[in-house]
């Protein structure tokens, strides 16, 4: 082997493995988030036994089971609550769920997950008016 082959060809790979890792990251933009005064949703690994979220996250993994809280600083009576799963690029519902409460209950949770990389929203409604929407990004 020539002497001095293996520095150039070492800078190189380095130089391509680079690009390529570059080119990979997706730069996601920070999750946005909302609510009327008063009103707490959050997502995270745990909640407590009032349904709340122990350490409030955004950012989660593919495949990955979650909690997510919804507290409406006022009973719900009976308005039904609407969840809707929503990918954030492109404004498509990917779930939509009703859950319906005793009308003394003021907190919700459940379990989700979504099942590929990106940028997601959570929007919850009671009565049919958005209350609260939470960005995740999913890794």
């Amino acid at each position: 082997m020539q002497k001095g082959f293996i520095l150039p060809v070492f800078i190189a790979v380095m130089a391509v493995l680079f690009v390529v890792s570059c080119g990979n990251d997706q730069e996601l933009p920070e999750p946005a988030g909302s609510a009327v005064e008063g009103v707490v949703l959050e997502m995270g690994h745990e909640v407590d036994e009032d349904d709340r979220i122990i350490l409030p996250e955004t950012t989660f993994t593919a495949n990955e089971d979650f909690y997510f809280s919804f507290y409406n600083n006022e009973p719900f009576e009976n308005e039904p609550i609407e969840v809707m799963l929503i990918k954030s690029e492109t404004g498509e519902v990917l779930a939509d769920n009703v859950y319906e409460v005793r009308p003394d209950e003021d907190t919700i949770a459940d379990m989700i997950w979504f099942g590929k990389p990106g940028l997601y929203k959570i929007l919850v409604e009671v009565g049919g008016e958005e209350r609260a929407f939470q960005e995740v990004i999913i890794e």
